[in-house]
């Protein structure tokens, strides 16, 4: 079976010239090896979710947790409690995956600089924003602008019951739209001249 042939009889040197070829083998490798700091490094590098077969050291390991984030940012969930709550890996995940939010610890979901980034990755991570940051307007226009429904779904209730908030998001959602029609309509407006044209000729 696999976990015989990737167990603790393979030595490190073997192990680790098997997860450079296949890190995805990581996963096969006996309690022992997947201690190792350095089969880990590899490991994260080469398949970021390597880290939930990590032992609880190395996934608390902030050099090894930063490897696997890089390579796949939703590994950030495999990441011990403490390193989920820290400021620069959870960043280092933005890199890689639109939504890791909802993987970062509660406190940093009421922080205003990480929700800030969040959501200038991805608009949908309003939704992971703290209660207070949902209600911060400095927080939630830069993410209707994009999508100004989000405000109806993801803003505070008091913010939904802005009238001026409300005119301004569908101001937004207009001016989307007008933008997006543009083209189309000078498009239009060119074969109609050069309909025009050639019948002149």
């Amino acid at each position: 079976s696999k976990s015989s042939v990737f167990g603790g009889n393979r030595n490190e040197t073997k192990a680790m010239a098997v997860v450079k070829i296949c890190p995805r083998e990581y996963r096969f490798f006996s309690d022992r090896l997947r201690d190792s700091r350095n089969l880990a490094l590899v490991a994260a590098k080469g398949y970021g979710l390597n880290l939930q077969y990590g032992s609880d050291r190395l996934r608390d390991d902030k050099t090894v947790v930063k490897h696997a984030v890089a390579a796949a940012g939703s590994s950030l969930q495999f990441a011990s409690a403490r390193l989920r709550d820290n400021e620069e890996v959870v960043l280092h995940s933005y890199n890689q995956i639109s939504a890791c939010l909802p993987f970062a610890s509660a406190r940093l979901y009421d922080t205003h600089s990480m929700v800030t980034a969040a959501v200038d990755r991805n608009s949908m991570n309003l939704q992971y924003a703290s209660e207070r940051l949902r209600d911060d307007l400095s927080i939630v226009l830069p993410a209707v602008k994009g999508k100004p429904d989000l405000l109806f779904v993801f803003a505070s209730e008091r913010l939904r019951d802005d009238a001026d908030v409300i005119v301004s998001a569908s101001r937004l959602k207009t001016g989307e739209s007008k933008r997006r029609e543009r083209p189309v309509l000078d498009v239009v407006s060119c074969m109609k001249h050069s309909a025009e044209i050639e019948v002149s000729w």
